[in-house]
């Protein structure tokens, strides 16, 4: 079986409400509709595994509207309606870069997982 064998690696996830990016922070994009889009890692004592969100700051994703969203991986990263945000592993090597996306959903109060993608390692 290869590595990407029961993967989540690509998600259409359609919003109740046109939406727009209303903030994004280290750790999450909200949207405007109560939408937020975030990531998770569990991870061992000596690893970071994170989405770097703030890359998508102060570009021109911020003033598109849209009324899906869709999440497709790349090899470190992946593409958020297009635009791809890189995924970072600080570690030694040792650990797994994976790196798990989700959307908190305003209506239903659940956190959905719709990606699992891999991080650049860096030392």
């Amino acid at each position: 079986m290869g590595r990407y064998d029961l993967r989540k690696l690509k998600t259409k996830l359609h919003l109740d409400d046109v939406a727009k990016i209303a903030a994004i922070t280290e750790e999450e994009i909200y949207l405007t509709n109560g939408y937020v889009i975030s990531y998770d890692h569990m991870g061992e004592c000596c690893e970071h595994n994170f989405a770097d969100f703030l890359s998508i700051k102060d570009t021109p994703f911020e003033d598109f509207k849209f009324q899906q969203l869709t999440f497709e991986a790349t090899e470190y990263g992946f593409l958020l309606n297009g635009y791809h945000i890189n995924c970072y592993s600080y570690q030694n090597g040792y650990y797994t870069s994976e790196v798990d996306i989700y959307v908190y959903d305003p209506y239903t109060k659940k956190k959905i997982e719709v990606l699992n993608t891999w991080g650049e390692v860096k030392e």
